[in-house]
């Protein structure tokens, strides 16, 4: 039996200012008042000179991704062209066929507010948003 291999290969992309940004979330472990807790940080990371930027959040609902955003885009003072996300619940609403998703009412309202497009990335792909990725290790440790 023959079997085909198939080498991965990158492709380095070149970005415009304020072309591109991709978003994730993370969790961070604290210890308040001598309890742990585990807090959601909310990470954008600029594809151009990953830039970053991250609030924590209490849980990753509906709510929490709204104001994440609010609260970029009013540091920014606008917004992105472009945001990435992953399979996140509170931005796909389902996923149609093998390939293509639904968004949530909430992401098409808020891309609609702040005149950005967005798209999503494969499952398991995390190569697809390579710059938040890391983004979040990077923010916890030198956040906390």
């Amino acid at each position: 039996m023959i079997r085909k291999k198939y080498r991965k290969s990158y492709i380095k992309q070149s970005y415009s200012p304020g072309q591109v940004c991709e978003f994730d979330w993370g969790d961070v472990k604290l210890t308040i008042d001598g309890k742990p807790i585990t807090l959601q940080l909310a990470v954008f990371t600029s594809a151009l000179g990953n830039y970053r930027y991250a609030v924590l959040f209490y849980n990753q609902k509906t709510e929490s991704f709204l104001q994440a955003h609010a609260v970029f885009f009013e540091h920014l003072i606008g917004s992105y062209h472009q945001l990435v996300y992953d399979n996140t619940r509170v931005a796909v609403k389902k996923f149609v066929g093998l390939s293509e998703k639904e968004p949530t009412e909430s992401l098409l309202k808020l891309s609609l507010y702040y005149g950005f497009d967005f798209r999503f990335c494969n499952a398991k792909s995390g190569w697809e948003k390579g710059h938040v990725e890391r983004s979040v290790e990077y923010c916890q440790k030198k956040s906390f």
